[in-house]
């Protein structure tokens, strides 16, 4: 198993939603610390965008998971890592994420966590640009938990904008 499947079955281990997806955990914080801290910085410090040409979903989200949700993990054991800085770069794979239209092809939990850098840009212009997305697939998602949490909340994060 690579490091992308690794990843892709620790962070999704099934089809649920998981709390501890959004909710502060120490022993999850310290455990993302110990296996993927020097996974963190070198995606950071190797990224170039042009390394994303190739059609390959799992490593632009993966990537984006990396970049945008370790990160913050991780800055909560550390409490030196500027997350801003990190989700920039994810944000860049959120638009590649957007533009190959894999948000159609693939379960929305992975789509989820390829919008949420654009969610933590907390950009008015951006939150409504997702949350038109996000009707557009609603008919193909409606029953799933995953999907009306995060337009909830897309929809929340709007609203605090205004």
């Amino acid at each position: 198993m690579d490091i992308y499947d690794e990843i892709l079955t620790f962070w999704f281990p099934d089809d649920e939603y998981h709390k501890w997806w959004v909710i502060s955990n120490k022993k999850l914080d310290q455990k993302i610390f110990n296996n993927y801290y020097k996974l963190l910085i070198d995606t950071y410090e190797n990224f170039n965008i042009d390394n994303y040409k190739e059609d390959n979903f799992k490593k632009i989200l993966i990537d984006i998971i990396i970049l945008d949700q370790f990160s913050r993990n991780i800055n909560r054991i550390l409490n030196n890592i500027n997350i801003f800085e990190f989700t920039k770069k994810a944000l860049l794979l959120s638009y590649i994420w957007i533009d190959r239209k894999y948000y159609l092809i693939y379960n929305f939990k992975y789509s989820a966590f390829a919008f949420l850098p654009i969610r933590h840009q907390f950009n008015y212009t951006l939150l409504l640009d997702l949350l038109k997305l996000l009707n557009d697939i609603e008919q193909d998602n409606k029953h799933n938990k995953i999907f009306i949490k995060f337009k909830f909340h897309t929809q929340k994060s709007l609203l605090k904008l205004l």
